[in-house]
């Protein structure tokens, strides 16, 4: 059971837990590939991706949980560079792409096949991230060009060493910030 072994996902577990009574959200249409209904957002936002990305058809339940196994380390990888500053990381963005990438009708079977060579199910986050260690470490061995970046974007995600994309700041850097004395009484005077 992940959740004994980092903070985040115990909190995780107790929302998720809240949220099974919650009325069902309508899911995006299968119709279209995901990148054409959110159009712009995934390529910026990898959370987004993340929260998108649709279970490849046709995997065996072994290889549904491999990628399970592998979208919950990556949104615990996103949440610990985002808590520490890092809300923008090119590995992060990388490999969640090519992973929505795999796993939308676009792909070949080439990236899904990598992924699901080079990633385990594990009882726990330490036996997952040490098999993930040990098959990234193979894999950077040979490779296309593409695959070759997905391992070393996955080898910087296991060694926690962000990269910061330069010049995009995070989405709530934006958002209208509340004046300066919104969480106090204010006077103001005409």
């Amino acid at each position: 059971m992940w959740h004994a072994d980092h903070p985040f996902l115990r909190h995780l577990l107790r929302i998720s837990e809240q949220l099974v009574d919650f009325p069902p959200i309508k899911l995006p249409s299968t119709s279209q590939p995901i990148h054409v209904q959110f159009r712009g957002e995934l390529e910026i936002n990898y959370l987004a991706a993340h929260f998108s990305t649709r279970r490849a058809p046709g995997l065996d339940p072994k290889d549904q949980l491999k990628i399970f196994c592998f979208r919950v380390w990556l949104l615990l990888k996103a949440l610990e560079f985002g808590k520490a500053g890092h809300q923008s990381d090119l590995s992060l963005k990388l490999v969640y792409t090519q992973l929505r990438m795999a796993l939308d009708d676009r792909d070949t079977g080439k990236k899904l096949f990598w992924f699901l060579n080079n990633i385990e199910s594990a009882p726990s986050l330490p036996r997952f991230e040490q098999a993930l260690e040990f098959n990234i470490a193979k894999a950077r061995s040979s490779g296309t060009a593409a695959e070759l970046d997905r391992t070393r974007a996955i080898d910087a995600l296991l060694k926690n060493q962000p990269r910061p994309e330069k010049g995009l700041a995070p989405i709530w850097l934006s958002l209208p910030q509340p004046p300066p004395c919104a969480n106090m009484t204010c006077v103001t005077y005409p």
